[in-house]
């Protein structure tokens, strides 16, 4: 279940060949299977996103977008780093460079997708506002994305509103902190923010299962 990646058993049965057969070298050759076969079919069914940008949370210099909606070259136009936590990396075709910076920490869409139990703790937080913080406090406007934009990004932009502004108002990049914060929060403090983010956002849609990885993260 832990290596599944989002997996469903319709997937698995129409590419088992092609897996079975990466797997047979190495476990990393498969799952770099997995992550094209997931791209591709993803573009097959994908909709033309019709001329989206990503949408600025007020005046953060956070943006959050769907994959489709943070894409090359129009994306720069918005942003100046692309924070990605979908589940397979495009910083190829976002053609990031010294001037543009993109991080990559991989979640897979579903409850038991991810690599190890703690992954949010040890890996994806840490790392997603460690680059936030430092982008941010050097004036550059910083879009979240992942593959659709609903679960995975609003989570992660969530948490960046609770690690790095003052206050409990509508944050903005004068509010920033300079340092992570003293004292934790409550689980209140993050529902709060979460409704101010959907008022910003409406299609995020954080589930239980996520609330709770950021519940043990700051509380």
């Amino acid at each position: 279940e832990n290596w599944s990646r989002g997996l469903s058993a319709a997937q698995w049965w129409a590419w088992h060949e092609p897996l079975m057969r990466a797997a047979a070298t190495s476990s990393a050759n498969a799952e770099d299977e997995l992550c094209r076969l997931q791209a591709e079919a993803a573009d097959e069914a994908a909709v033309p996103p019709g001329g989206g940008a990503p949408t600025a949370l007020w005046r953060s210099g956070l943006l959050l977008a769907a994959a489709a909606d943070a894409s090359a070259p129009a994306v720069w136009e918005h942003a100046d780093a692309v924070l990605d936590v979908g589940a397979c990396s495009r910083a190829e075709s976002l053609g990031a460079d010294g001037a543009r910076s993109y991080l990559h920490v991989a979640l897979a869409a579903g409850k038991r997708a991810q690599p190890s139990k703690h992954w949010w703790q040890t890996d994806v937080l840490p790392a997603a506002l460690g680059l936030a913080r430092a982008q941010l406090r050097r004036g550059r406007r910083v879009v979240v994305t992942c593959d659709d934009g609903v679960e995975r990004a609003p989570a992660v932009a969530l948490a960046a509103l609770i690690a790095l502004y003052d206050g409990d108002g509508v944050p903005d990049v004068a509010t920033l902190r300079a340092a992570p914060p003293a004292a934790a929060t409550t689980k209140e403090g993050l529902r709060a923010r979460l409704a101010l983010l959907q008022g910003a956002y409406p299609a995020a849609n954080v589930p239980r299962h996520i609330m709770k990885e950021l519940n043990n993260f700051f509380v």
